[in-house]
């Protein structure tokens, strides 16, 4: 059509036109006419047309992946399906390549290894060889393909079956490129020039002996120094790069010649190439759950080629991509040697860590690994949920396995900017989650407890200045606003560490180090009354108002922090208790003294046991003399005060620690049930108090895949006791609940734990013990899933 065009463009043309239509009115052979002359008109195209008019395209399609970290294998995210996994890729792959019309290229942006079990035990030769099973045909080096060492990354070029690129990564000593800077593919006539760029802040994410006798240079201006030569080599410039998405956008601003960037390290996932002047962006997104296409069209004019069409697609590796059973089986055999690399040793351990206690106060195990974590990231305060730590690290040698059981989830660090006032309510946030999976363990601060509230925060030793700016730790799930911190989930500057937390923790331990933590009042609870108290000083009479001062300082925030509806915080008429409502354990911080008799005066330490020997050097006391020369208004605000305190103390001493661990009340009756992976486990167990009852329903994920259980409605779960058909109480019944959909997922191991206390008196004052059936429900969007067993209470 470009050269029909040309010639009809001839002064010949028009002339020969001219006459056409003077002929095509006076002849009825005007039909064949035409079609002669259209044959004419290609005839002479092809054979005496200037070369200038004619015109040449080719096809190239890029199919590009980044940021796998060892997901070698499917798993769930966020789905009811396994999603990722290099067999589905496989099949993916198989599918577009076969489309033999167009020049196809394979490109990862780096971080292909490291960070699930499988990758790990092989040190990234099991990721490299799954490369070379998929063809590739470059990648980039990313900031985990150093985490076994310089040796060891080189042992894995040497394996690679295709150019691994870095063009400012180089020796310190020589200056000499450490990888190949770029490489030159010809493909159908088309010259694609692929260059490689590792981030610069390589330096700060490794630890200094996995990079030695190397050095880091600046990307960007390596790529102005070196873009030119490739301009004159080649007909396409692609850029693999390991920088973010946005130094990926300051080197498009900064190189006009550069047609393709393909990028990786944000862990961004764009579903459509971004453009900056003339060259597009494209990145996949994280753990091989997407595998981007993007497909160009370049036509040569004169000596160059322009990119005139481009076409994209991220596509998700999801159910819709079966896997191939070549790859699986191929994984099957590694699987079955996993076992025996977990055993090695990690580390040295000088201490047992206990995650007994995670879920109600401050602990060793969540001092050291947040320490760990504060260190690592160069943040300023590090918070990580109790439900992170799932068992306990020996004392000793500490393997592998050992080492995953204790901290299973791959999640990573992350580092959030947050204003002092956020880091209040972050904390707050924390505070309310006494016996939950959301209960903090914390490093660089110390705080008090009280009213779920967080109180006297002090950061690196100093008061929290509501105004100035933090750098806070913590996991990218939990920065997603997960298990009661709304708050973590409206901050908008965040940066990604790159590394599993885990990961952090075992290579401090390969250096050496020996694990050690103590305890140290990063967490307190203290006893504060909502209203401001007006206490007697001793050199002025009580009863006089000029000797009452308000206790200003210790008092609370006007309003809850927590945004998040959770059902156990919301009030109801009294006819069903709260999970854990107000539960708060006595630590080294002492309360207010408890007045079981007259005259006595007893204190707790921080395992809830009681204190003899009180000393002069003991906290001042309200002792009833003291009271009693209060005014009548004060001495009865102290009375409610009192009576707080000992509410507090008495449920500071209930043990929440799992059903299946330690030494607890015996079982009153049980049910198991297994629905599509998960396990139900309903008990019951005595109250603290004579004829009360603790229901729990404990749900496990016990595959080795990431699940999602989905909820129709803000009610997650319920329990219910009946007569027979009759209801006697449910727990539910005096709630409410937003109607709007919610998602959450579980992890392999992971559990939710749902509570409920029930004292069947209180609700009826003429309750009958007898044999009644207890049900749990978890309220499942598809169906509700219920575990119910009959219990006699006589």
């Amino acid at each position: 059509m470009f050269a029909v065009a040309a010639v009809l463009n001839t002064e010949f043309c028009r002339s020969l036109w001219q006459s056409l239509r003077l002929e095509y009115s006076m002849t009825r052979f005007k039909n064949a006419f035409i079609t002669g002359l259209a044959i004419w008109l290609i005839s002479a195209a092809s054979h005496g047309l200037p070369a200038e008019a004619q015109t040449e395209s080719k096809n190239l399609s890029i199919l590009y992946t980044g940021d796998t970290q060892g997901h070698l294998s499917s798993f769930y995210y966020d789905s009811k399906k396994p999603v990722g996994g290099i067999a589905k890729r496989a099949i993916y792959f198989q599918d577009k390549r076969r489309h033999t019309d167009m020049v196809w290229l394979t490109l990862d942006a780096g971080d292909a290894i490291s960070g699930t079990p499988l990758s790990n035990a092989f040190e990234g030769w099991l990721d490299i060889e799954a490369m070379n099973k998929l063809k590739y045909d470059a990648m980039c080096l990313g900031v985990h393909e150093f985490d076994y060492g310089v040796e060891r990354l080189q042992a894995l070029i040497g394996r690679a079956e295709f150019p691994v690129l870095s063009a400012n990564i180089v020796h310190a000593d020589t200056g000499e490129p450490f990888a190949k800077p770029y490489v030159i593919i010809e493909r159908d006539g088309l010259r694609v020039a692929i260059f490689g760029l590792t981030t610069a802040e390589i330096d700060d994410q490794l630890p200094a002996e996995k990079f030695r006798g190397l050095q880091v240079l600046d990307p960007i201006q390596t790529a102005i120094e070196l873009v030119p030569q490739l301009a004159a080599q080649s007909d396409v410039i692609v850029a693999l790069t390991h920088l973010g998405i946005d130094e990926d956008i300051r080197l498009s601003s900064k190189l006009q010649d550069i047609d393709v960037i393909v990028g990786g390290m944000s862990h961004s996932e764009l579903q459509v190439p971004m453009k900056v002047g003339r060259t597009l962006i494209v990145h996949d997104g994280e753990f091989g759950r997407n595998v981007g296409l993007l497909k160009l069209s370049f036509q040569q004019t004169g000596a160059d080629w322009e990119n005139k069409y481009f076409d994209s697609l991220l596509e998700p590796m999801t159910g819709k991509w079966v896997e191939n059973s070549n790859y699986v089986d191929w994984l099957a055999e590694f699987q079955a040697q996993l076992g025996s690399r977990m055993s090695r040793i990690a580390g040295q351990s000088s201490q047992r860590f206990s995650n007994l206690k995670v879920f109600s106060s401050e602990t060793e195990i969540g001092n050291y690994v947040c320490d760990v974590l504060l260190q690592r990231s160069a943040a300023d305060v590090a918070l990580l949920p109790a439900a992170f730590f799932r068992s306990d690290i020996p004392e000793g040698d500490v393997t592998l396995g050992q080492l995953y059981s204790a901290l299973p989830y791959d999640h990573y660090g992350v580092v959030l900017t947050v204003t002092g006032g956020e880091l209040q309510e972050i904390l707050s946030e924390g505070a309310s989650n006494i016996g939950k999976p959301g209960f903090p363990q914390v490093s660089g601060v110390s705080f008090g407890i009280a009213n779920s509230k967080a109180y006297d925060v002090m950061v690196d030793g100093q008061p929290l200045d509501l105004f100035a700016t933090y750098r806070l730790a913590t996991s990218d799930y939990m920065a997603g606003g997960n298990l009661g911190y709304a708050t973590l989930g409206t901050i908008s500057q965040v940066r990604n560490t790159g590394y599993l937390i885990r990961e952090m923790v075992l290579d401090t331990l390969k250096t050496g180090s020996i694990a050690s933590a103590r305890l140290n009042g990063r967490i307190n609870f203290v006893v504060r009354d909502e209203d401001p108290q007006y206490m007697a000083t001793a050199s002025t009479p009580a009863g006089s108002d000029s000797n009452m001062q308000p206790v200003s300082d210790n008092s609370p925030l006007d309003e809850p922090v927590n945004s998040v509806p959770v059902t156990e915080d919301i009030p109801d008429d009294g006819t069903s208790d709260p999970i854990d409502n107000g539960y708060e354990p006595a630590t080294s911080t002492p309360p207010l003294p408890v007045t079981d008799e007259p005259g006595s005066r007893i204190r707790y330490d921080r395992n809830g046991n009681p204190i003899d020997d009180i000393t002069d050097s003991d906290p001042v006391l309200l002792e009833e003399d003291v009271l009693d020369d209060l005014g009548s208004e004060a001495a009865d605000a102290a009375d409610v005060l009192l009576d707080e305190a000992e509410g507090t103390i008495q449920e500071a001493v209930e043990d929440v620690r799992p059903v299946s661990s330690g030494n607890l009340p015996e079982v009153m009756g049980s049910e198991t049930v297994n629905r599509d992976g998960l396990v139900y486990n309903f008990t019951m167990l005595p109250g603290r108090d004579a004829g009360t009852y603790r229901l729990k329903l404990d749900v496990i994920n016990t595959t080795s895949q990431r699940m999602q259980v989905e909820y129709s409605t803000s009610e997650h779960y319920d329990f219910i006791v009946m007569d027979g058909e009759s209801l006697v109480w449910n727990y539910n019944s005096n709630r409410f609940f937003v109607q709007s959909e919610e998602t959450q997922s579980l992890d392999a191991g992971e559990m939710l734990s749902y509570e409920a206390s029930w004292n069947p008196r209180e609700h009826n004052p003429a309750f009958t013990p007898r044999l009644l059936r207890f049900i749990a429900e978890h309220k499942l969007k598809d169906a509700a899933v219920r575990v119910e067993f009959s219990q006699n209470l006589i």
